[in-house]
């Protein structure tokens, strides 16, 4: 009697078995576009999100996805979920300044090991109104802001970046010429933190920066270094005029044990 029919052996007989899908990539996040509203929502695995914005299209791919278009976008908002996601945000106005960018960019992070890579690359005109807002939330997070465009008279730049629980790196800069109002932001939270705000502005400047670093509830390294070309040119031995106005670059060592490397224009409060 043979073990198997037909003339089957061991050799030839077919074994069901699970296809491995970790080389693939398959997009986890939702897109959701609501009145002008777009949310972005990860899922409990690592994300990468990544939105590009020329002002007037804002253009999302999810974990090396197909990218999706939206216009009419007034606000966005990224809720990453846990997972060591990254989120990149860039955005890059049109050389000829034919465009006035309206965006409210609310990013949170979320749990894990995180990392935020902003970007600002062209001239906000008479007309735009940007906010761009990070939470790093818990986890170590890397949250990083470069702007490295001017601000027109009549426009206006709003930035915040916060780190949250755990030992978290914001790495901040601005670079260009300032006509209009600009807040810039950086706050630690819990955990021992190293936060950077380090901005440049160009000569013939004459718009109002606020720039503040808030240290948190632990030892930090506060670092702010500010190159005002409208005027003052930072040496602390010689006395210039800033064409900036009412500006004010403040540093907040709240906790009184932080590391604090500054400019001359740059007061330290509390500690």
């Amino acid at each position: 009697m043979t073990r198997f029919r037909n003339g089957m052996n061991a050799a030839s007989r077919f074994t069901p078995r699970l296809e491995q899908l970790s080389d693939r990539i398959t997009p986890s996040c939702t897109v959701v576009d609501d009145g002008g509203v777009l949310t972005i929502t990860g899922d409990n695995h690592a994300n990468d999100i990544q939105i590009t914005d020329d002002g007037t299209t804002v253009t999302v791919t999810c974990d090396g996805g197909t990218s999706q278009d939206f216009t009419d976008v007034t606000r966005i908002v990224v809720d990453a979920g846990n997972g060591s996601d990254t989120v990149g945000y860039d955005l890059t106005p049109p050389s000829d300044g034919s465009v006035a960018v309206n965006r409210d960019v609310r990013v949170h992070l979320g749990n894990g090991q995180d990392i935020f890579n902003g970007s600002v690359n062209g001239d906000l005109i008479a007309g735009s109104a940007l906010s761009v807002t990070a939470h790093g939330e818990n986890g170590k997070d890397t949250i990083n802001m470069v702007d490295n465009g001017g601000v027109a008279s009549g426009a206006t730049l709003d930035v915040l970046m916060c780190g949250g629980n755990g030992q978290d790196v914001i790495d901040t800069s601005y670079g260009g010429l300032l006509m209009g109002d600009m807040t810039w932001k950086v706050t630690g939270g819990n955990g021992k933190d190293e936060l950077t705000a380090n901005p440049t502005f160009d000569a013939t400047s004459t718009g109002t920066a606020d720039f503040k670093i808030v240290g948190g509830h632990a030892p930090n390294t506060l670092t702010m270094l500010v190159t005002d070309n409208s005027g003052d040119d930072s040496n602390p031995d010689t006395v210039d005029t800033s064409a900036l106005g009412t500006s004010t670059f403040v540093v907040d060592s709240s906790h009184g044990h932080d590391t604090i490397n500054k400019s001359d224009e740059v007061d330290v409060v509390g500690g």
